[in-house]
């Protein structure tokens, strides 16, 4: 990773691992071979939280204290969406039967979406 790593995730079902900087950078590799994929500037800030899902392409999750969560193909690198939380983003968990995203951060805001088509459904909070 071109710089100190933050956070990363491990997927043996889709054959990679991701990794977020402490400069904003997301990185990816395959996990079975090590071969490098892409490496972008995915946030302005720490990138604090990853996660690798399926829905239904490969994507991976980044949450930042930019205050964004980016929706990122693990294939290409390609930015799918950009979501904007309240604060800086601290966990994301994905679920596919819904699918539905929640991201929670440091204003102890829980923000949902249901990622078809890519809209922001409502905020929970504590």
């Amino acid at each position: 990773a071109g710089g100190t790593v933050q956070c990363l995730d491990v997927s043996a079902k889709h054959n990679m691992v991701l990794a977020g900087t402490f400069n904003g950078l997301l990185s990816a590799w395959r996990l079975s071979s090590g071969r490098f994929l892409w490496e972008k500037q995915a946030h302005t800030d720490v990138v604090i939280t990853v996660a690798i899902v399926s829905a239904p392409i490969t994507l991976g999750i980044s949450g930042s204290k930019d205050g964004f969560v980016k929706l990122t193909c693990c294939q290409t690198g390609r930015t799918i969406a950009t979501l904007e939380h309240e604060g800086a983003v601290n966990a994301v968990h994905f679920d596919a039967s819904g699918p539905y995203l929640a991201c929670g951060g440091m204003d102890k805001i829980v923000s949902h979406w249901h990622l078809q088509p890519w809209l922001k459904m409502r905020k929970a909070y504590p």
